[in-house]
């Protein structure tokens, strides 16, 4: 809409003072200026004619007055419409130049009502985004206290046990485990112990149900593990 209007400002408006007024106008000098020439050519007849040949004299005078009439008539004609184009120039530039201004108004105006109405969502994505900073601190911090708790324990070498929420997991983690068909082929499973149990599953995603026990463990076996 903007540019629509800048264009309808500028360029048409221009466009129409050139293509109404120059034309015109530029016919008009070119017959003043050929009027101009035949008034020189009369004005040279009349004095070159001689006085002893009345008629031819008198012709010669007459055709000097009626061009000199025509000439006065066309540069009236032309002086008006000169000033007709000026007057109209400033007229379009200067509605020209207001068409623009107001176009900007319009425009950043609409833009301004746009941003307005956004406002009430503008304060609740603050307000998330401060929420989600806050998140963020505070879960890049317990990243941190679990990476030096992990460096401490790997310095003193306890073990690392990682217990599953909502269950009595002692220690967990991948083992690779010997398939029991003939290829013998390994495959990498997760072991859990539990109640004094061996469970392994395909992935620590599946579902606890879907564990199967591979044998009963003693407190030394966990241990060893």
């Amino acid at each position: 809409m903007l540019f629509d209007q800048t264009q309808r400002a500028i360029s048409q408006q221009l466009t129409n003072l050139c293509t109404q007024f120059l034309p015109q106008l530029v016919e008009t000098r070119r017959e003043f200026a050929r009027i101009g020439e035949d008034l020189d050519t009369a004005a040279v007849k009349n004095a070159q004619v001689s006085r002893h040949k009345a008629g031819e004299a008198e012709r010669a005078s007459h055709l000097l007055l009626a061009t000199r009439k025509c000439y006065q008539h066309f540069a009236l004609d032309y002086c008006l419409q000169l000033n007709t184009f000026k007057t109209q120039q400033r007229l379009d530039i200067l509605n020209s130049v207001f068409s623009f201004v107001h176009a900007q108004f319009t425009f950043f105006h609409q833009g301004f009502d746009l941003l307005r109405d956004l406002e009430p969502t503008m304060k609740t994505m603050a307000a998330q985004l401060s929420q989600l900073s806050t998140d963020c601190a505070a879960k890049r911090k317990d990243l941190e206290n679990s990476h030096l708790l992990v460096q401490q324990r790997d310095a003193s070498g306890e073990p690392l046990v990682s217990p599953c929420p909502e269950s009595d997991d002692i220690i967990q983690g991948y083992l690779f485990k010997r398939s029991r068909r003939k290829s013998k082929t390994w495959k990498r499973c997760w072991f859990s112990i539990r109640d004094n149990q061996l469970f392994y599953r395909k992935s620590h995603k599946v579902h606890l149900s879907d564990d199967l026990i591979v044998k009963t463990a003693a407190s030394r076996g966990e241990q060893q593990l």
